[in-house]
């Protein structure tokens, strides 16, 4: 089962968050957002158009920075959220969060606002489709040894914002200042505020990917005592 089709097709057999959060996003003419299986159960809706498996403020999600700076500098709990914020008449995104064990995912695209376009949408939807294919490889590298390796991929991908960075994080950061450090070590290219000047592979929910599967992880990193 793939990270984009994790859930099963009868709605009526799913958990009422999660059909709810389906109904929602199908009824905008939108795909319904990853759900990995085991966060399934715990999904509700916590605000209009954020559907979470813990508490979490959509606007938070939408500044986007802030939820950064707590992935890095925090050991947080794994947990799954999506949403539509956003303010004003044409501000507003699609926002996806997963933490999950060693994958911290953080990712926002342009959706909803007054001139937004039809190309806005289609971007949306396959920044989506990306975060599935990333989720899967994760699932794929675990076999190979990943969770046994210390620290978390970090993905971090916002067409609205400009913000385009990914790496391995062997542990937790001690503040912002660190985070931020880490995440301007980590950018990729020189890409505007649409990512325009990066090629689709150079996207981080893509390079992540095209990493794992690259890796052997059949050990993990030996530790100096």
């Amino acid at each position: 089962m793939t990270g984009a089709d994790r859930n099963a097709a009868d709605t009526t057999k799913q958990p009422e968050g999660l059909a709810e959060a389906r109904r929602t996003f199908e009824h905008a003419g939108l795909p319904l957002p990853p759900v990995p299986e085991r966060f399934a159960s715990a999904l509700r809706k916590t605000a209009e158009w954020c559907f979470s498996t813990r508490e979490i403020e959509p606007m938070r999600m939408y500044m986007f920075d802030r939820c950064l700076y707590d992935a890095l500098a925090e050991q947080s709990q794994d947990y799954l959220a999506f949403c539509h914020a956003g303010h004003g008449v044409n501000s507003y995104a699609l926002n996806y969060h997963l933490i999950d064990g060693p994958l911290v995912l953080v990712v926002q695209a342009p959706y909803g606002g007054v001139y937004m376009t039809d190309e806005d949408t289609r971007k949306a939807i396959e920044q989506l489709q990306r975060c599935g294919a990333l989720i899967d490889a994760v699932e794929r590298a675990k076999a190979r040894g990943l969770s046994a390796h210390p620290g978390r991929l970090c993905v971090f991908e916002s067409t609205l914002r400009g913000l385009f960075a990914w790496g391995w994080l062997k542990q937790s950061l001690a503040d912002e200042d660190q985070a931020t450090s880490w995440i301007e070590q980590h950018r990729v290219g020189n890409a505007d505020l649409l990512g325009n000047s990066l090629s689709s592979h150079q996207l981080p929910t893509a390079a992540a990917v095209a990493w794992l599967d690259e890796q052997t992880f059949r050990e993990p990193p030996h530790h100096r005592r």
